[in-house]
């Protein structure tokens, strides 16, 4: 149950984290910012990443997958920013990590789940 619990947070805090910071970029558009299609697919998997944090107490090995899926649309945005950002250490650069730093967690986290999954056994017979 402790892991279930653990595994929720994660992608709740995840899910949060990344959707807040892309609904930000979203907005940012009423006042004539352009917007790119990488922003609309990375805002669907922050709200995969909610749903797979809600199902995470029922169909546990549903929650992992679900997670990994929205972990790599969440990526397609945060890898082209990563890459091409110069980093400096500043508060507000330090602060814009954080999302970052959740969503490899949640990656990983998921990865390993998926990957050390049980197994369903083979009826004999």
């Amino acid at each position: 149950m402790r892991s279930k619990i653990v595994n929720a947070a994660v992608y709740l805090t995840t899910g949060v984290l990344t959707g807040y910071q892309v609904y930000y970029n979203l907005v940012l558009a009423i006042w004539g910012v352009p917007t790119s299609w990488v922003e609309y697919v990375s805002i669907c998997g922050s709200i995969l990443m909610l749903v797979s944090a809600g199902i995470g107490f029922g169909a546990e090995r549903a929650s992992h997958r679900l997670s990994f899926f929205a972990a790599i649309l969440e990526w397609m945005f945060y890898a082209p920013a990563i890459v091409s950002t110069p980093w400096m250490l500043s508060a507000e650069a330090l602060r814009a990590t954080v999302p970052v730093v959740c969503l490899t967690i949640t990656t990983v986290l998921s990865c390993s789940s998926i990957l050390t999954g049980r197994r369903r056994p083979v009826p004999t017979g």
